[in-house]
């Protein structure tokens, strides 16, 4: 199961999320050449496309952020 917001995959959705999602939409890669998120997989895109608008741009880093600040 994907938690929204989980860029990194890794059950807790908090400040390195958002570091995350930033790389990526830097052009960074992991090890093996890949790109950090599997765009291609429609449940974990789902839940990263926090406004919705159909791709990964820095306003859902934005909406992250909020989130992140607000949940508490």
């Amino acid at each position: 199961e994907v938690v929204t917001g989980d860029s990194n995959q890794d059950g807790i959705v908090n400040v390195k999320d958002v570091t995350y999602l930033q790389r990526h939409l830097a052009g960074s890669l992991n090890t093996d050449g890949s790109t950090l998120i599997d765009e291609t997989s429609k449940a974990l895109f789902d839940c990263l496309d926090l406004n919705k608008d159909g791709k990964l741009t820095v306003a859902d880093v934005t909406e992250l952020q909020v989130y992140i600040s607000t949940k508490g």
